[in-house]
């Protein structure tokens, strides 16, 4: 959605938004979500979703080292993070490319959560704030797209 109304006859505007084009690269007019500029972060965030699954999927006595894989995981998906960051360029004015940056690392959050240790109280809490700042934007096409006459 952002590149599609990103792009613009504007050299400004194109240089500003130009990490959201990285991403997912103008026209973007067809609701696809693995472009070959997002394919190795999609896949990453494919493999953390594994590897958090086969922790949870676990019985047994509290072990610490289970997180071991998740902890891997999230650390290669946000390397994946940090490499596509070295392609922005700088927006002086907003800094889109901050912005962009912290949206890509969102969703390895748990990162942080298996690495510290924190009990289902603070990891709810971190997943109640995500989706609070999360919901304004999933109201939103494409994640709600509006109704279609028949």
């Amino acid at each position: 959605m952002a590149s599609q109304n990103t792009s613009v006859d504007s050299p400004k505007v194109t240089e500003a938004f130009d990490s959201v084009q990285k991403v997912v690269p103008p026209p973007a007019t067809t609701v696809q979500y693995v472009w070959p500029t997002n394919q190795e972060y999609m896949a990453s965030l494919a493999g953390l979703q594994t590897a958090i699954n086969q922790v949870a999927d676990m019985s047994g006595p509290p072990d610490p080292n289970r997180a071991a894989p998740v902890r891997s995981s999230a650390d290669a998906a946000g390397n994946v993070v940090k490499k596509m960051g070295y392609t922005f360029k700088i927006d002086p004015e907003a800094h889109l490319e901050t912005v962009a940056l912290k949206l890509l690392q969102a969703p390895i959050g748990v990162r942080r959560c298996a690495h510290q240790g924190m009990g289902a109280g603070e990891i709810n809490a971190q997943a109640k704030q995500f989706c609070a700042a999360f919901s304004p934007i999933a109201a939103k096409f494409p994640f709600n797209p509006p109704p279609r006459r028949r």
